[in-house]
C-alpha cells in the first residue's frame, strides 16, 4: 500500500504555477504518486524530499525552517500546524448546541479534532461523544 500525501502540496503547487511564482514543496521521500507527478511537472515548483520515512512532521518542519534560512526563503508553515488554528477551533466549541452529545468529525492532520477536543474541555462538555473518521488516502499496489 501506499499513502497518498495531502492534497494541500499539490494545491499549493498549482497556485506557484498559476501566479508565475517559484515555490517549493517539502515532503517525505517515497514512491511517486498521482500528486507527486503533477508537483514534478510543474516548472514553478521545487519538490524537496530529504527524507525516506513519512510521519514525523516536526523533523520536516525542522528542515524547512533551515532550508528557509540557507536559501533567504520565506517560510510559509503548514497552516494546520499552528496552535492558532487550534484555539480558533476551540472557541467555536461555545456554538455548540446542548442538546448535542456526539460530534462526528473527519480527521486528516488531527488539528481541528485537536481544537474541537481543546473546546469541549474548555466549556466543560465532557457529555459530548467526540467520534474521529479517518479521512486519508491509501492506494492498493
Amino acid at each position: 500500500m501506499v499513502r497518498d500525501f495531502p492534497p494541500q502540496c499539490e494545491i499549493v503547487s498549482n497556485l506557484a504555477e498559476y501566479y508565475g511564482v517559484k515555490c517549493y514543496v517539502v515532503m517525505p521521500l517515497g514512491e511517486d504518486t498521482k500528486i507527486t507527478s503533477v508537483i514534478k511537472n510543474n516548472l514553478n515548483t521545487m519538490l524537496l524530499q530529504p527524507y525516506s520515512r513519512g510521519g514525523y512532521q516536526n523533523v520536516l518542519s525542522s528542515y524547512c525552517k533551515k532550508f528557509a534560512q540557507k536559501t533567504n526563503s520565506y517560510l510559509i508553515p503548514f497552516g494546520m500546524q499552528t496552535i492558532k488554528n487550534v484555539k480558533l477551533i476551540a472557541k467555536e466549541c461555545e456554538n455548540i448546541p446542548k442538546e448535542v452529545k456526539r460530534i462526528i468529525v473527519p480527521v486528516g492532520s488531527g488539528m481541528t479534532y485537536c481544537g474541537i477536543l481543546q473546546g469541549l474541555v474548555d466549556f466543560n462538555r465532557y457529555d459530548v461523544e467526540l467520534v474521529g473518521v479517518i479521512t486519508g488516502v491509501i492506494q492498493q499496489k
